[in-house]
């Protein structure tokens, strides 16, 4: 015997919203890097430092742009002619535009290189918007 009455079906689980997994850990970073941010000399450096032992103790991918910002030597946060000084260097024999390279070198001595001449409106994958995305 089949019964059609809609009532007898078994009952289906409610799908919850899906969470951020380690979303503590994400907000303890985001405060780190705001800290790091806004205070200067040692302090700094140790905020950026705890972030990256916090990231890399709970396995936590942290943003480029973020990466970007830090020193991976000394831990200070980069800011344009306080931290580092920007230089655009082209080391080819034909000095052609599309080698130029943007160099940042931090007060420490560590040197980060980004290719720039290719395509100077080149943005990250995480800094493209969804909706202007060319495929």
């Amino acid at each position: 015997m089949t019964n059609s009455d809609p009532s007898s079906k078994p009952l289906r689980k409610l799908k919850l919203p899906k969470q951020t997994p380690k979303r503590d850990q994400y907000t303890r970073i985001s405060y780190l890097y705001q800290a790091s941010a806004s205070s200067n000399g040692i302090l700094s450096r140790m905020y950026s430092r705890q972030m990256d032992l916090v990231a890399k103790k709970t396995v936590l991918k942290i943003s480029p742009t973020i990466k970007r910002t830090i020193c991976k030597t000394c831990y200070r946060h980069l800011k344009p002619g306080v931290t580092y000084s920007p230089e655009i260097v082209n080391e080819s024999k034909k000095k052609a535009p599309r080698n130029d390279i943007l160099q940042l070198q931090c007060i420490c001595g560590q040197i980060k290189r980004f290719p720039y001449g290719k395509d100077p409106n080149y943005k990250a994958h995480n800094e493209r918007s969804l909706m202007g995305r060319n495929h």
